[in-house]
């Protein structure tokens, strides 16, 4: 450069010669520092010095600006490129978490080199401003694509439809999997976004340029939730297989069988296993789920739905269908002088559990929510126990209805054209019998039904 400068208006042909075969030496020199530049194996220390000759080489120029561009497309390219690499794998094994783990790695190592590149531009810099606001664009577009990318092998169902209609072709199909290992995916790859989160803020990106991550992570904090429960549903329904029907006479709220403490162990269970999805020291200023109503809303269904699966499982062990709960829809398929009998008895076993689970279990089961995070059990406490008492209402009037078949078939039945003068009619005899013997049901299994359901049955027979 010096020798140019002293010899750049000479005469001489020589150096004019000389000066030609110069200007192409340095042309050719200056594209190989492009080239280098914008090689994303050279480190950032690397680039710095390039930056640095090539803006001694040409002044107008500006190299800081041509990396970060290379850097930003090249980014891009590896983050579709990573999608491909795992979905061709997935043929043979599960690529969905190592997908996850591999991006979040890529991201880690790349943006903070980004990061700095970008901030090698200073504020007494002209063309500062002007490239602040692309800068944040591109590193935002960057973001929003691995965000988008990661939400497609997780929570498919979850993108957006303008993304879906940009990105459709793009986007790699991922196969079924089974439940039980989506949710291990799952946990799995929030714990790494978190982590990942964490050392974007750590590395002073801004809110505004990690709000697309957190917004992933939060949609997979909501379906890891879900399937959670969605699990300990299908557990709660499958509880009757564990029925003995041999009652526990020793609690002071109502008698029980087995029942009520495995299904209060299983939504324990669940709750246990949504702990770490409800809390917020993943990150800083980590988000509380309840904070949004929307979410909120959907929340507190789904733990609502979750303990009131219980009845599920009373309609499993009882044959009640879910749209048509009347004595007809019980399955009474032994002989006549039976099923009344064992049908009443596992009603009113049933009727009892669910005094235990209204007295005692559900209590116990809305402090557990509390203790794990759920902020607005008290809610889900009130919404399930007016589900489980209209549904307890319905047993109760699906044994009464049986035990007053029996009185209205003694009524019709009952002849009085020769009634006895010196004893008491057959009649009497029947129904004394049907209140004895209904008693004796009631305070066998269900002591605390006993004065309800006489009374009902009285009212029955008077209508009659």
């Amino acid at each position: 450069m010096r020798a140019k400068s002293l010899y750049k208006d000479t005469e001489v042909p020589l150096f004019k010669e000389v000066m030609v075969h110069l200007d192409a030496k340095m042309e050719k020199f200056k594209e190989e520092l492009k080239l280098k530049l914008i090689d994303t194996s050279v480190s950032f220390e690397d680039q710095s010095k390039l930056i640095k000759y090539l803006k001694i080489l040409e002044p107008d120029s500006d190299p800081t600006w041509d990396c970060i561009t290379a850097y930003h497309c090249w980014l891009e390219d590896v983050l579709w490129n990573l999608q491909e690499e795992h979905y061709k794998k997935v043929i043979e094994t599960n690529e969905r978490q190592v997908f996850v783990s591999s991006m979040v790695s890529i991201l880690m190592n790349k943006l903070q080199s980004f990061w700095k590149l970008s901030n090698t531009y200073t504020t007494n810099d002209e063309r500062w401003a002007q490239r602040q606001d692309d800068i944040n664009q591109m590193l935002t577009n960057t973001i929003n694509v691995s965000s988008w990318l990661m939400l497609n092998a997780l929570v498919p169902k979850a993108l957006p439809d303008d993304v879906i209609k940009r990105y459709e072709a793009q986007f790699a199909r991922w196969p079924e999997i089974s439940a039980q290992t989506t949710r291990q995916v799952l946990t799995h790859s929030l714990k790494t976004l978190r982590a990942f989160v964490a050392s974007l803020l750590e590395a002073q990106f801004t809110p505004a340029h990690v709000q697309p991550l957190v917004e992933l992570c939060m949609t997979v904090r909501l379906k890891v939730i879900s399937d959670v429960i969605d699990n300990g549903v299908e557990n709660i329904c499958a509880l009757g297989l564990k029925e003995n029907w041999k009652q526990d006479f020793s609690s002071s709220v109502a008698a029980k069988t087995a029942l009520p403490d495995f299904y209060e162990n299983e939504v324990f269970d669940c709750l246990s296993a949504v702990r770490d999805a409800l809390s917020t020291s993943g990150y800083p200023n980590e988000a509380c789920l309840f904070s949004r109503e929307g979410f909120r809303t959907t929340l507190v269904d789904i733990f609502a739905h979750l303990v009131t699966a219980v009845r599920h499982c009373f309609d499993r062990l009882l044959n009640l269908r879910s749209n048509q709960k009347k004595p007809t829809d019980l399955d009474l398929s032994r002989k006549d002088d039976e099923k009344g009998q064992l049908t009443t008895k596992k009603l009113l076993i049933s009727i009892c559990n669910m005094d235990f689970i209204l007295g005692s279990a559900l209590k116990n089961i809305s402090r557990r929510m509390f203790d794990c995070g759920v902020k607005y059990a008290d809610e889900v406490y009130e919404k399930s126990k007016a589900k489980l008492t209209a549904y307890r209402s319905t047993l109760v009037r699906c044994y009464i209805m049986i035990k007053s078949s029996a009185f209205s078939s003694l009524i019709d039945s009952a002849n009085y054209e020769f009634i006895p003068d010196d004893d008491v009619s057959d009649y009497a005899k029947e129904m004394m019998m049907c209140c004895v013997l209904q008693q004796a049901e009631l305070e066998l299994c269900s002591p605390q039904l006993t004065s309800h359901c006489l009374q009902v049955s009285e009212l029955l027979v008077q209508a009659e």
